[in-house]
């Protein structure tokens, strides 16, 4: 049986400031207001990682995209064992 984790919006995760801003490559500048255990949690997979903070928060907002996009095909997201069972599931997405 697997294990569920209820996804919920953040209230520790804030926009701050003017509308994101579109720079002259086509990216958006944008500034955020981070709670210490969030910005804690980037840096360490930055550390992890090797990647630098943009594409840490860029492949966290792909991963939940895609993840938002199976549950709307009516798939389940999740974390499988070696024998493919989910062993943790994703839900609120």
């Amino acid at each position: 049986m697997a294990t569920v984790i209820q996804g919920q919006p953040s209230s520790l995760t804030k926009f701050v400031g003017p509308r994101p801003m579109e720079s002259s490559q086509g990216e958006t500048l944008l500034t955020l207001r981070l709670s210490p255990e969030i910005n804690q949690a980037i840096e360490a997979l930055m550390r992890r990682t090797s990647l630098p903070k943009a594409d840490v928060l860029n492949m966290a907002v792909g991963l939940l995209k895609a993840a938002v996009e199976a549950v709307d095909q009516g798939k389940r997201v999740g974390i499988a064992g070696d024998d493919a069972e989910l062993e943790v599931e994703f839900t609120g997405l």
